[in-house]
């Protein structure tokens, strides 16, 4: 599957994974993304991964 971010890359695990995430605050915390990142929601669920936030914002 190919990942893509607005800007930048998405966030990586060790292994070399990206980092899933789940789009709602409530969620477990293991699924949400630090600070820096938000969380982006693609078609399916295997799509919703942490990517950067904008420098410009």
């Amino acid at each position: 599957i190919s990942l893509y971010c607005e800007e930048g890359t998405p966030l990586l695990l060790a292994d070399d994974t990206v980092m899933k995430c789940l789009p709602d605050k409530n969620s477990d915390r293991s699924m949400s993304c630090p600070e820096k990142f938000w969380c982006h929601i693609g078609a399916t669920e295997h799509s919703w991964y942490c990517c950067p936030r904008s420098r410009k914002g």
